[in-house]
């Protein structure tokens, strides 16, 4: 559920700047793309929180708050993939 809702948060946040930036897709749109290119849940999460860790400097708090999750869930997630 954490992860669905970090998603929503996400794309909520794309679109709103999307909007301010004048393009013209919906994150909506966007996310009918990512569906379309066969990337999973597991991948396109990993890719988020990458995404947010970088934009934030790779200040961890930073980046689970622009996602609305936990830093730890973030940390783990980070420490899961090293680990493969």
């Amino acid at each position: 559920f954490g992860v669905w809702m970090a998603i929503h948060r996400y794309f909520y946040v794309l679109n709103y700047q999307l909007v301010v930036e004048g393009h013209s897709k919906s994150a909506e749109a966007l996310a009918v793309e990512v569906l379309n290119q066969g990337i999973s849940l597991d991948e396109h999460e990993l890719m988020l929180m990458e995404a947010a860790v970088r934009k934030t400097g790779g200040n961890l708090a930073k980046a689970a708050e622009l996602l609305g999750v936990t830093r730890r869930q973030i940390a783990y997630r980070l420490e899961k993939e090293d680990k493969k």
